[in-house]
């Protein structure tokens, strides 16, 4: 094995600017999978695609859809429960069933509107008491248009009794005037001849004469008459909503929560549960938010597809801190550790693995998940590693021959199939994730093995090939070496601690590994998605005030 590595670290060193081109011609061809790379938080990253549960799931999204997303309007009860309110909530609707795969809506304007179109309207005004009864009754009716007022006194007298009839005949007389009677002698008709007052009066009188057959009736009718719930006044919509009390009834409470001081609008979705749709869906409903100005309320878009669209954004976010943070941190430990020439190139090698890493995932489909997104301070962790251990061995040669062709064989005959076992050994158990039931934990496992496997591969070559080119002329080096830090005198002094008390440190690792594996069958195990991401994300924090 040392043979054909050091072969190997002859042609680099001939042939360096060929190797760098090579790596820099599949670095391109890899980068173009960059663009590729999907992002996926959805059931199937969690479940086996071919287990029952997650067939049945994908069954009951295909005829009844998936998630729903809610729009949650915070404020007074007086101030939503208006007819400006209630408007703005219909358009809103109109708006929201437009978005792609967005099936429909549900809130109190709709349900109300299919309550009040059904047959058995009625039967929620024949729940109020008396008094509630005549109040709506009065609300109707200045909700009505002339016609509708006239056509209302049609159907009243169609369905009074001849006694009642001649009751309401006998009311009538004793209410006109002398002058009112002349002109209905002359000819004029009744509604001609009667004030306005007069007509209240008269239509107050017969509506308790009615019996409660008649009432449902009439009741029936006007229920029939009335506008949109978004069309109607705001007296009302209150009567229709509000119980005796002033309290919201209880077939509205889902939708008009926290005795109406929100208002909910429930957005069912289709069958399309991915990331790329959820976050698309959402984008359409937060700019229709914004064309729609509920005053004096606060605008809260909450559930699933919310928090799923966010955890894109935040993923990129994250994802990006993250590569930042280890890359300083390196930069920061071999600049103060490493006391090497040319100390940065592991490094900057790892960005190169990286787009390896990634590209790969980009061109076989493997998604960015929860678990996948780890990869990348592993990676730029473990492909530092490899190229410190190449480079400090390089070092070290080079200062013992002052020859960079003999350094580089050298080195990769020594370093070379040393690092290659580590890294056979590190794929062989990151690939034992494949085990796992779970897609996340699979993908998890391979991503990391093509992680190393790249690192490896990139900072062989490349390390190799730009020292051969930097030390072609054999510089010399001062006498200096990268051993006389504290910190290599600090491990061999734990070097020589470990030797000498390894009887019992052996003894206590027996302990504390058995200690472990004790208690750690009480490890919880997390599967709540929502505790998984950011907690400050603001559509995690909708959701949740949503579910209180």
């Amino acid at each position: 094995m040392e043979k054909i590595y050091a072969t190997i670290g002859r042609k680099i060193h001939d042939h360096s600017k060929i190797f760098i081109g090579l790596i820099l011609a599949i670095t391109v061809l890899l980068g173009l999978g960059l663009p590729k790379i999907t992002m996926d938080m959805g059931n199937t990253v969690f479940v086996n695609d071919k287990q029952p549960v997650l067939k049945n799931t994908e069954t009951y999204q295909k005829h009844f859809g998936g998630d729903s997303a809610f729009v949650l309007i915070e404020g007074k009860q007086k101030d939503n429960l208006t007819h400006e309110n209630m408007a703005k909530v219909a358009k809103l609707e109109q708006k929201f069933k437009s978005i792609d795969n967005i099936t429909g809506t549900t809130s109190v304007v709709s349900l109300l509107n299919d309550q009040l179109s059904n047959e058995n309207s009625n039967a929620q005004g024949s729940k109020m008491s008396p008094q509630k009864q005549a109040k709506l009754q009065k609300d109707i009716q200045a909700n009505l248009s002339a016609k509708e007022k006239k056509q209302l006194s049609k159907d009243i007298q169609n369905i009074l009794t001849p006694e009642q009839k001649q009751s309401q005949q006998a009311y009538v007389m004793s209410l006109l005037s002398s002058q009112q009677q002349m002109s209905l002698a002359q000819g004029k008709s009744i509604e001609q001849v009667l004030t306005s007052k007069q007509q209240a009066q008269v239509q107050a009188y017969m509506q308790k004469q009615l019996n409660k057959e008649q009432q449902g009736q009439l009741q029936q009718k006007m229920f029939k008459m009335l506008p949109k719930v978004q069309d109607m006044s705001t007296p009302l919509l209150r009567d229709l909503i509000l119980d005796d009390n002033g309290n919201v009834q209880s077939a509205f409470k889902d939708l008009l929560p926290n005795n109406g001081k929100s208002v909910l609008v429930k957005v069912n979705t289709g069958n399309k549960s991915d990331m790329t749709t959820y976050v698309g869906m959402t984008k359409s409903m937060k700019q229709d938010l914004k064309t729609v100005d509920f005053k004096h309320a606060k605008i809260r878009l909450a559930g699933n597809p919310a928090v799923m669209s966010n955890i894109q954004v935040q993923v990129g976010h994250t994802m990006t801190i993250m590569m930042a943070m280890a890359l300083v941190m390196m930069v920061v430990v071999l600049s103060l550790l490493f006391k090497v020439r040319r100390r940065i190139l592991a490094l900057l090698f790892v960005v190169v693995s990286l787009i390896w890493t990634f590209g790969i995932m980009g061109w076989v489909g493997i998604p960015i998940t929860l678990a996948t997104m780890a990869i990348l301070p592993i990676v730029i962790g473990l492909g530092t590693d490899f190229g410190v251990q190449f480079h400090n061995r390089y070092e070290e040669e080079y200062r013992k021959t002052g020859n960079s062709e003999k350094s580089v064989e050298s080195s990769s005959a020594n370093m070379g199939p040393a690092v290659g076992v580590a890294l056979i050994v590190m794929s062989l158990s990151f690939l034992t994730m494949l085990l796992s039931k779970a897609p996340m934990m699979q993908m998890f496992g391979v991503t990391l093995a093509i992680g190393v496997v790249t690192s490896y591969i990139v900072e062989f070559v490349l390390m190799f090939s730009i020292q051969s080119i930097l030390d072609r002329k054999n510089p010399k080096l001062s006498d200096k070496h990268s051993s006389d830090n504290w910190l290599s005198k600090g491990l061999g002094h734990y070097a020589q601690f470990v030797m000498k008390h390894s009887g019992v440190l052996v003894i206590i690792g027996i302990i504390l590994a058995g200690a472990g594996f004790a208690v750690e069958s009480k490890i919880p195990v997390e599967t709540d998605m929502f505790k998984m991401v950011p907690q400050d994300m603001q559509a995690l924090k909708d959701t949740k005030r949503l579910q209180k």
